[in-house]
């Protein structure tokens, strides 16, 4: 669960202009390009995130966004990965 502090910001967010999650990661790579590292240094608001699935999805307890599955194949989302789901369960207050 995460919370916005900034009166602006979070009034964008309840008016439904920001509900979307940047995510900024920080890579450690040995010198032959192999990743040693990945950790999540920033989680930013904005309009639309540019990865699958990271949208703000409640705002208190109450639910502002959901994803549906109008393409699914034989009727059954793929599941997303734990890392989409952890990040797409944040709340705003």
């Amino acid at each position: 669960m995460g919370q916005i502090d900034d009166i602006d910001t979070a009034k964008r967010v309840r008016s439904g202009e920001l509900r979307g999650l940047s995510l900024g990661t920080d890579c450690v790579q040995d010198e032959a390009g192999n990743t040693l590292s990945r950790k999540q240094k920033e989680l930013s608001v904005c309009e639309e995130g540019r990865r699958t699935g990271t949208w703000i999805t409640h705002i208190g307890n109450k639910q502002v966004h959901e994803v549906a599955c109008f393409s699914a194949r034989q009727g059954v989302c793929a599941e997303p990965s734990r890392y989409v789901e952890k990040i797409t369960h944040h709340s705003v207050h």
